[in-house]
């Protein structure tokens, strides 16, 4: 899974400080607005924590416009003009 790929790249890059790894993610899923304060525990990381569907369409869309936030909101209604 994507997830062990994940959690084996950050053990591979600070394999002697896992809690900078553990903050370093943390962080980073707090700039991208996915969680408002994430849980203190490695499997954080793996995505173990809730969130609501608009904050992960938040965070994707900053994804998809090149880090930029937007704003996600809702379609009501629709019209069929034709």
């Amino acid at each position: 899974s994507n997830n062990r790929v994940t959690a084996r790249l950050l053990k591979e890059m600070y394999p002697s400080e896992p809690e900078f790894a553990l903050g370093f993610v943390r962080n980073t899923m707090m700039d991208f607005g996915l969680y408002e304060s994430p849980m203190d525990c490695y499997p954080v990381i793996l995505g173990a924590d809730e969130t609501s569907l608009m904050r992960l369409v938040a965070a994707y869309g900053a994804i998809a416009n090149g880090g930029t936030l937007v704003e996600p909101y809702f379609i009501d209604t629709t019209r069929n003009t034709g």
